[in-house]
């Protein structure tokens, strides 16, 4: 449901622009967290990228919730860019929002699949700054922030990583995008597809010193 109280529909936005959601609730830490970071995307990129946000209620009645999955297949496995999913959202409401987490938790696949294991020395060899093309924005910082794996272009928001096995992961919000750690003549290099490749970029572990 919109803003203005009627019915909408995530179809009429997809396929015209990029598309970035948001799961909030007022009483989620990390959304207010990440409140200042997706205005200053917003200013930025407003026309250019489609910005969805889904408020969660933590009394919101199960039937609802379930209406919405059915007419979004697929929603409750998706995370939003500060990786936490609805049935996230509705765990972190308590009490009040049990209903709804049972009936995510019920589904079995909610919250996203488990991440496949990244050993260590996989994980540091592929952290670092990788460059793809002159200008200081066409770079790519994969560090571990905050305990997580995250992929942030220079003056961008930061993404959480998903490793999906073989050093392939997705970024939190964007399941259906892959990035693909590979090495070529003992360099490592970033693929980015979706589902064409729209980003290769080179590891310099110097860029951002």
């Amino acid at each position: 449901m919109s803003g203005n109280g009627k019915d909408a529909n995530l179809s009429a936005y997809l396929g015209k622009t990029p598309v970035l959601i948001e799961f909030w609730a007022t009483w989620c830490p990390n959304c207010k967290e990440l409140e200042p970071t997706l205005r200053a995307a917003l200013a930025k990129y407003n026309g250019k990228v489609k910005f969805i946000g889904i408020a969660v209620s933590v009394n919101e009645s199960p039937e609802r919730v379930k209406a919405f999955v059915a007419a979004h297949p697929g929603i409750q496995r998706t995370s939003g860019p500060h990786s936490i999913s609805l049935l996230a959202h509705a765990k972190a409401g308590g009490e009040a929002a049990r209903p709804v987490f049972e009936f995510l938790q019920s589904l079995g696949d909610a919250g996203g699949s488990p991440e496949a294991p990244l050993p260590d020395h996989d994980l540091s060899a592929i952290l670092g700054t990788y460059v793809f093309g002159q200008g200081l924005t066409q770079q790519v910082d994969v560090s571990v922030e905050k305990g997580k794996l995250t992929w942030t272009r220079r003056g961008t928001i930061g993404r959480v990583l998903f490793h999906l096995g073989e050093q392939v992961f997705y970024p939190g919000g964007a399941p259906a995008v892959r990035i693909r750690f590979t090495e070529e003549a003992g360099v490592k290099v970033m693929t980015v597809s979706d589902p064409e490749v729209v980003l290769v970029g080179k590891m310099n572990r110097t860029a951002g010193s």
